[in-house]
């Protein structure tokens, strides 16, 4: 299963999930699987963000919920910021991604 998510679901995500907290489960993002459809959801215990999104070949996936650690979402915004930077400078404008 591939899950495709814009670079604002990242970071609304990563607003939301703690970097630190003493309930690791916390310190991620849930991908919930269920009946074909994928929710991914982060919450820091007093706020709850959930976001449908789409995914390839979701059907053959096994219903679930699976822990995304936090530190890998940063990566995502990290690699997106510096694509938009590189864009952005090699071409006069910024570039949503």
């Amino acid at each position: 299963m591939k899950i495709t998510v814009t670079h604002d679901t990242v970071k609304a995500l990563l607003l939301i999930a703690p970097k630190s907290d003493i309930r690791s489960y916390l310190q991620g993002v849930c991908v919930d699987v269920r009946n074909s459809q994928v929710t991914l959801v982060a919450t820091d215990g007093h706020r709850l963000l959930a976001v449908p999104v789409s995914a390839d070949d979701v059907e053959s996936a096994i219903d679930g919920q699976y822990i995304i650690a936090r530190r890998y979402l940063a990566d995502c915004d990290r690699n997106c910021r510096d694509a938009q930077y590189h864009h952005g400078r090699n071409h006069g404008h910024g570039h949503s991604v």
